[in-house]
């Protein structure tokens, strides 16, 4: 019995863990959508808000990302996305 709830443990930190990474890679997903709508925007409340949200997005995922013990393969999967959120904010004249 002990063991049946020890493996159910292990799933359960297993699937929270896989929840974290989807978690970051639908951020920086949505981030880049975001910026997207932001270049194609023709107001500029709108833009500048969507740019904001996009900051958001990804300074929530650079903290969530210290927080989790990433494979190297998942750690790439995000630094990618990560380079490419913060590369269009920096074109867009956001600073870090």
């Amino acid at each position: 019995m002990i063991e049946y709830h020890l493996d159910e443990v292990r799933k359960t930190l297993s699937d929270a863990h896989q929840a974290g990474i989807d978690f970051l890679i639908v951020d920086l997903e949505t981030a880049l959508t975001f910026l997207n709508t932001a270049d194609a925007s023709q107001q500029a409340e709108t833009a500048q808000r969507c740019r904001r949200n996009a900051r958001k997005a990804y300074d929530t995922v650079l903290g969530f990302a210290e927080k989790l013990e990433l494979t190297p393969s998942e750690r790439q999967a995000v630094d990618i996305k990560l380079k490419a959120v913060k590369g269009r904010l920096e074109s867009s004249g956001e600073e870090f």
